[in-house]
């Protein structure tokens, strides 16, 4: 079985300062991981990878969202999409 590994990162402002958290996701721990990036009310979410910027999607639609690493960007429909910039993997 394919175990599927990406990282988001969200980002919160406390107090005038940026706080960062790191979710590594894999199959086993989704809803783990979707409780607590919802839990701390990020601002915005940084995703690698187009696993981890379907999963922020899915998961956070109304946080901002800026997606890196994400081999043609078009074929998941987020570019249409509110709140949502990045930087696509192209050749």
């Amino acid at each position: 079985m394919k175990t599927t590994v990406c990282t988001i990162i969200t980002m919160l402002e406390v107090g005038g300062a940026q706080e960062v958290a790191l979710f590594t996701v894999t199959q086993n721990n989704q809803s783990q991981v979707a409780s607590a990036a919802k839990a701390r009310h990020p601002a915005l979410i940084f995703a690698l990878g187009s696993g981890a910027t379907m999963f922020a999607r899915k998961q956070l639609p109304d946080v901002a969202l800026v997606f890196s690493m994400v081999v043609d960007y078009q074929r998941l429909n987020i570019d249409a999409q509110p709140q949502v910039s990045g930087i696509a993997l192209e050749t």
